[in-house]
């Protein structure tokens, strides 16, 4: 770093010194140094390089299609992969043809290619973290994106407080919605065994025990249960009347629950709120 190298840079060069190298302990069968040294380089100076080139880039899905312009088209990069596979230079292939898949998602032999060109750097890997990746890469290329065979939310929810789980409605929140519908409730489970005050406002949502010195809102009175039933998509096991279900329809509308599951090697596909 004080020689001026950004992450990158000190990963592809720093070398442990041989008395260190030669331990087996230091081959890094889990971790990597390269791995740990672009950490390290982050931790003191940031994602940024310096680079002005690299302040404000592109994203992937809006980039890639230029790459593949400026080389030629698509028939010219995947040649130009399949060649650097054949070569040996794995890296530049997954490099290359990445952009081909962000750029046309669709390509099935540029999947098909770029899978390759992952594979062959996992075989290579000591690291297993490493491994993992590069062939999880590659099966997702070949197989598709798997849906996630468990749901975590359902199993942790009844274990919160309310408090805890307003703090996990709260990242969930879509800010366009909760700036299109306001609102402000006093939210009592059991009885007002646990109730919290909230307020959606300016596109987050803020929350505070009920009592002295908190402002008075509408009351919504629910069961524990009912609330987990609710947030989970679950059947309540005491149906709510046509009223507060319709108030807790419009509170829990404003928020979207992350996907199960997601592309490591493949573009996200848009969002639409």
């Amino acid at each position: 770093m004080n020689q001026g190298l950004n992450g990158t840079e000190i990963a592809e060069n720093l070398k442990l010194p041989a008395p260190l190298a030669d331990r087996w302990f230091n081959q890094g069968y889990y971790g990597t140094l390269s791995h740990n040294a672009k950490a390290v380089y982050q931790r003191y100076m940031g994602w940024y390089d310096g680079n002005p080139a690299n302040l404000n880039p592109l994203p992937p899905q809006a980039a890639a299609p230029k790459y593949v312009a400026a080389m030629g088209g698509p028939d010219a990069v995947l040649a130009q992969g399949r060649k650097a596979i054949e070569g040996g230079d794995y890296r530049w292939a997954s490099e290359l043809l990445s952009r081909l898949v962000f750029a046309e998602p669709d390509n099935r032999a540029a999947k098909l290619a770029l899978a390759d060109s992952l594979e062959q750097q996992g075989y290579e890997a000591t690291s297993s973290m490493w491994r993992n990746a590069f062939l999880s890469g590659a099966k997702e290329l070949r197989e598709g994106v798997k849906q996630a065979g468990f749901d975590s939310v359902a199993g942790s929810i009844p274990a919160l407080s309310l408090d805890e789980i307003l703090n996990l409605l709260a990242v969930r929140l879509v800010p366009e919605r909760a700036l299109a519908q306001p609102m402000t409730l006093d939210l009592a489970l059991d009885g007002g065994k646990e109730a919290q005050h909230i307020e959606v406002r300016s596109g987050v949502l803020i929350h505070q025990p009920v009592g002295p010195g908190v402002p008075a809102a509408p009351r919504l009175e629910l069961t524990r249960a009912q609330l987990v039933a609710a947030i989970t998509n679950k059947p309540p096991v005491d149906p709510l009347d046509e009223d507060r279900a319709g108030r807790l329809k419009a509170f829990l509308g404003l928020f979207e629950a992350p996907r199960g599951t997601f592309g490591l090697v493949t573009p996200a596909p848009q969002v639409v709120n």
